[in-house]
């Protein structure tokens, strides 16, 4: 029978892990869900952008995570993912500075910030994770078998806390939309990102890239 890693067994370093990725993860869909319900309406009514070019712009950014992926994956584990996870948080904060000056012109080049950053939320965040908790759990079959329990919880607590963050954030978009304009939601969405940067850059340790390891 398998192993099953439940709150009561966790060390005080498997629960520390748990609750530091979780806060950051929450703070960086809290960015993404206060932005979400009111891109269009910035590209359109603000850009002046046609549905058309609305579907150009999110294929810039499919086709940007398509081209750079697999070298953005290789940087992260190469100079370490710490690094890119705060990366992430202030290419969050570039594209939106270049969505809301109006222009065209630097929305294309927001996309392509996009693209990237859709790369680095897909790899950097949930390396970091399987890589720290690597070194809470031994090499037996039990210990892999402990972690991949943790990891299972710990991605399912995700998702819920994910799910109720975009039901949340998504009023609060709401909110800010009418109480004082399409703008604020993306200021709201900046600030997220600030304090998920803050946040990775005093919780988190950076992960120790040995060459030719497997881990």
């Amino acid at each position: 029978k398998g192993s099953q890693v439940v709150l009561d067994v966790l060390t005080e370093e498997q629960r520390s892990l748990r609750w530091r990725f979780l806060l950051v993860s929450t703070a960086i869909k809290a960015a993404t869900w206060v932005k979400a319900p009111y891109l269009f309406a910035l590209y359109n009514r603000v850009h002046g952008f046609t549905r058309s070019q609305i579907g150009i712009l999110y294929a810039i950014d499919n086709v940007t995570s398509l081209l750079l992926g697999p070298i953005i994956g290789s940087l992260c584990d190469t100079y370490g993912r710490k690094k890119f996870c705060v990366l992430y948080c202030f290419c969050i904060i570039a594209h939106i500075s270049l969505r809301i000056t109006g222009s065209q012109y630097l929305a294309y080049f927001a996309q392509i910030i996009t693209g990237i950053c859709s790369v680095l939320i897909d790899t950097a965040f949930e390396s970091w994770v399987n890589y720290q908790s690597n070194s809470l759990f031994d090499d037996t079959e039990n210990g892999k078998k402990e972690k991949n329990s943790f990891l299972r919880e710990l991605f399912t607590k995700q998702v819920n806390i994910d799910c109720l963050t975009s039901i949340a954030l998504t009023g609060v978009a709401t909110y800010l939309y009418i109480k004082y304009g399409i703008f604020y939601p993306f200021y709201c969405c900046m600030l997220f990102a600030l304090i998920a940067s803050f946040l990775i850059m005093f919780l988190w340790e950076e992960n120790v890239i040995v060459p030719g390891e497997t881990k």
